[in-house]
């Protein structure tokens, strides 16, 4: 039994030295912003092993550090099949390139890695455009899907500022409609992400390049009506170019600000409404399912019926209500003049009071006489 267990632990070390090869790894680091390499900097290199479906299962960390001329360049032994990824944090912030796979006979591994300096101004910072697909899922649930594309037109990696108001750090702020309830969060780190009521709030820094993201939320009305509105922030990128995808309905409808209809379009053999149009700090986009419309029609109904009644009681009822107005007010006229009459006993007004009386006598006589 014990020479069994040696043997299969030795066709194991055999079959991993044979799996096993070396591969020259070449690694340049450079500071973009300033155009120099880094030298002797700091850097790792993950060797991922992947299964046949390309699914992670276990990562190897190994530490290396740059030459005096910002190059590293060096044999090193990796298993055919695993994939291999340069990172490196340089100001606090996380750079990687992209992972490669490691295949039998490959000689050498070049990558060439760029870092930045940091800048908290924010004004080569902008949302080109952002895709909005809406889709019903019923009458009272709307999905929708989004692309955002984001770009850093600096040589700088944008780490955001403190917002006062909101009080968080902010690096990006993405407008959402009230009552979003989100699903989906793809291509920005969920690390951090801060979902407010009427935004999305990314504390993840910007490195300079074009960089996409994919949201998937979806909002309810128990009225069938939805407000897709967005108000952007002062201290927001601007958002330059919108588009707005909705499927072709006759018994929704959608009205923009700012927006213009834009044909329509096929996508995924369905064929969809568009609007496109460029944004202002406020996008109002309003949605109406035929339940608000019915809704609407009912409470129209009633409200006309309840205002007629009202309207017809008030004209048979008019005499009455004349008449009723007519002898409170007499009843309130005797009182004041009771009030002025002198306490001699003779009911006779005297002093100044005299022209007052007169006119509230005058006024009881056209009132008896309407009675």
């Amino acid at each position: 039994m014990r020479y069994k267990t040696l043997i299969a632990a030795a066709l194991l070390l055999i079959f991993a030295i044979s799996n096993a090869q070396a591969v020259t790894m070449k690694v340049d680091i450079t500071n973009a912003t300033k155009g120099e390499k880094m030298a002797s900097y700091p850097f790792t290199v993950k060797v991922i092993t992947m299964d046949s479906a390309y699914r992670l299962k276990k990562t190897e960390t190994l530490e290396f550090k740059t030459g005096p001329d910002g190059v590293y360049e060096n044999t090193i032994d990796v298993k055919t099949g695993t994939a291999v990824k340069v990172e490196v944090n340089y100001r606090g912030t996380s750079y990687s390139s992209q992972l490669r796979a490691v295949k039998t006979g490959m000689e050498k591994l070049s990558f060439s890695l760029p870092v930045y300096n940091i800048t908290d101004r924010q004004e080569n910072i902008a949302v080109t455009e952002r895709h909005i697909t809406l889709v019903p899922k019923n009458d009272n649930v709307i999905e929708v899907y989004e692309s955002i594309t984001i770009e850093n037109s600096g040589n700088s990696t944008y780490v955001g500022k403190f917002n006062d108001e909101l009080e968080v750090t902010q690096a990006l702020y993405i407008p959402m409609p009230l009552g979003y309830a989100l699903k989906g969060l793809y291509g920005i780190p969920t690390t951090g992400i801060s979902t407010l009521s009427g935004g999305i709030v990314s504390k993840n820094d910007i490195k300079p390049g074009i960089h996409e993201a994919t949201l998937f939320y979806h909002v309810s009305s128990d009225t069938g009506f939805f407000d897709f509105s967005l108000f952007s922030q002062k201290e927001a990128p601007e958002i330059k170019y919108i588009s707005l995808y909705f499927p072709k309905d006759d018994t929704w409808k959608i009205n923009t600000s700012g927006l213009k209809p834009a044909g329509e379009e096929t996508m995924k053999n369905r064929t969809f409404s568009a609007w496109k149009g460029t944004a202002d700090s406020v996008l109002r986009i309003k949605v109406y399912s035929p339940a608000y419309e019915g809704t609407i029609s009912r409470w129209a109904i009633s409200i006309t019926l309840i205002f007629g009644v009202l309207l017809t009681v008030m004209y048979l009822c008019r005499a009455p209500i004349k008449l009723w107005h007519l002898k409170r007010e007499k009843k309130r006229l005797e009182s004041v003049l009771s009030g002025l009459n002198n306490t001699d006993g003779d009911n006779e007004v005297r002093g100044e009071y005299q022209s007052f009386a007169r006119i509230i006598r005058g006024r009881l006589k056209e009132i008896e006489q309407k009675v």
